[in-house]
């Protein structure tokens, strides 16, 4: 979406900037199980969609490479869905008193509810809540839940 958007604007610095920060992603897992996944070469078979403006020549080289018999240059331009970009789980942060007490991997559509019943009933949590009084629960959707408590003498 970034170098479709950049190259209507003229940008060309920015959409291959982009394409950089994509490219230096895939050598960093170049040697790991996922290089050899089906999503990593659409990936791949992308980037070489997004490059042919730039470098059409060496492009048209990569896609015939890649096993294709067209011309990169008759494909479609890649589309973008946001859809795909969605994580279905993140790390909810558990803080007590605005220190990091415990990571727990959770679903991205949990409520708030369920935030709150899951830090009260996290054992490692209760640990550093004690016999505290909760003041607050301060929760920040997809990131952390910070438990306020006012410590007792």
């Amino acid at each position: 979406m970034r170098v479709t958007e950049d190259l209507s604007s003229f940008r060309f610095n920015t959409a291959l900037a982009a394409m950089m920060e994509c490219n230096n992603i895939l050598i960093k897992q170049q040697h790991s199980a996922v290089a050899r996944s089906m999503a990593y070469r659409q990936i791949l078979e992308t980037m070489i969609q997004l490059l042919a403006p730039f470098a059409p020549h060496i492009t048209e080289e990569l896609w015939q490479q890649t096993g294709h018999t067209d011309s990169i240059h008759s494909t479609a331009w890649p589309t973008f869905e946001e859809a795909m970009t969605q994580d279905t789980t993140f790390t909810l942060v558990m803080q007590v008193n605005g220190k990091v007490r415990e990571r727990v991997e959770v679903s991205s559509d949990i409520s708030e509810a369920e935030v709150r019943e899951l830090v009260v009933n996290n054992n490692k949590v209760a640990t550093f809540i004690g016999e505290n009084t909760i003041q607050k629960v301060i929760y920040i959707p997809g990131r952390l839940v910070n438990v306020v408590v006012r410590i007792s003498q």
